[in-house]
């Protein structure tokens, strides 16, 4: 009896846990529209409350501040889950993400990534990817911003066939450096937010893991030379640690 008590007491606070992370997103949205501070600096703290609040403890090899603040970068890295968004935003929190367009529709995450300037793209629109890639070539020639792009366009813990190319040919065109990075979890598939996986009780279910190591490989800054070798050459990479 008192076992099953104390169950269900935990579930309810790991869906209370999961509720407030959403509200959180909305909270810090608020103050963002509200203060004059830089974006950048409520990403991050943001970013280390939510890792801090699953118990996430992140080890890096390698070293983020090469993306210095005000210089173009274009930053890739394989995907796994929505928490290497959270990950990306601690390590590099004047990145802006490309996302695809549904997320603006999101209770709450909508609103914080067009606050945190997300460039969103309709992936079955032509039209739409090219004014992204326009919007990009703007962020980085004239803003001086950095970009942080997942290739794969999708999650997963297995090695796919092919990532698009198209930040590769961006950094080739703008003659931008690049940072790749590789991530993975333990344990990885509590993490991993595939398949037919729902947001809220993903989360929920995170929430009662605990003790979850995010390893973080990041390469220093490269020149693209040829945009298809090179992106199949990260991807080999990057997702040679999934295989």
């Amino acid at each position: 009896m008192f076992k099953q008590k104390t169950s269900v007491q935990n579930q309810l606070r790991h869906c209370y846990s999961a509720l407030q992370s959403f509200l959180k997103i909305g909270r810090y949205a608020d103050w963002v529209e509200r203060s004059q501070y830089p974006v950048w600096m409520f990403k991050r703290r943001f970013a280390k409350e939510f890792l801090r609040s699953l118990g996430i403890e992140v080890k890096v090899t390698g070293n983020p501040g090469w993306a210095q603040p005000k210089t173009p970068f274009l930053i890739v890295s394989n995907h796994v889950s929505y928490v290497d968004i959270i990950l990306m935003m601690w390590l590099f929190p004047h990145a802006s993400f490309v996302a695809k367009a549904e997320v603006q529709k999101w209770p709450w995450i909508g609103k914080g990534a067009r606050l945190a300037h997300s460039v969103f793209v309709k992936r079955s629109n032509l039209h739409s990817r090219r004014d992204a890639r326009d919007a990009i070539y703007n962020a980085i020639q004239k803003d001086h911003r950095q970009i942080m792009m997942f290739p794969s366009g999708t999650t997963s813990i297995r090695p796919l066939q092919s990532w698009k190319k198209g930040a590769f040919d961006i950094a080739a065109a703008t003659n931008t450096p690049l940072i790749a990075v590789r991530l993975t979890y333990s344990p990885l598939r509590p993490v991993a937010y595939i398949d037919d996986d729902v947001l809220y009780f993903h989360l929920m279910n995170l929430y009662e893991q605990r003790n979850i190591v995010a390893h973080v490989e990041i390469l220093e800054p490269q020149l693209i030379q040829d945009p298809a070798k090179d992106c199949e050459r990260v991807r080999n990479w990057a997702e040679g640690i999934l295989s």
